[in-house]
């Protein structure tokens, strides 16, 4: 299990306990990983929280993972979940932009030259 998977699965420790997943209840309302194609399967786990929806956020990343559209992706936590994006290109840019909207998160916002951030509440 890779370091991202294990930091994932503690600071969601409260909703993967909920599924019935042996581990702690842990949790952090404040944290963000790297992660690559092989974290994916933790992002999965969050399941649903709120609006957010692991699996099809998951598939996102995923392809914007697989495209190599990012320099960097990271997971985490902002109170609710959160997607940070490190985008090569202009057309990267908005490549990643047009896919993170199709997951509905509540905010999506360009936070410097090529760093994008999507949040669900």
């Amino acid at each position: 299990m890779s370091a991202a998977i294990k930091i994932i699965r503690q600071g969601y420790g409260d909703v993967f306990a909920k599924a019935g997943k042996k581990m702690e209840a842990d949790r952090s309302l404040g944290f963000r990983v790297d992660i690559t194609a092989e974290d994916l399967p933790a992002v999965r786990g969050v399941e649903s929280y709120n609006a957010f929806r692991g699996e099809d956020v998951a598939d996102v990343l995923a392809k914007i993972i697989h495209d190599h559209v990012a320099y960097t992706v990271s997971f985490g936590r902002e109170g609710s979940p959160v997607v940070y994006v490190w985008v090569k290109s202009d057309q990267d840019r908005n490549t990643v932009l047009s896919l993170l909207k199709e997951v509905g998160p509540d905010e999506l916002d360009v936070v410097g030259n090529n760093t994008i951030r999507a949040w669900w509440d």
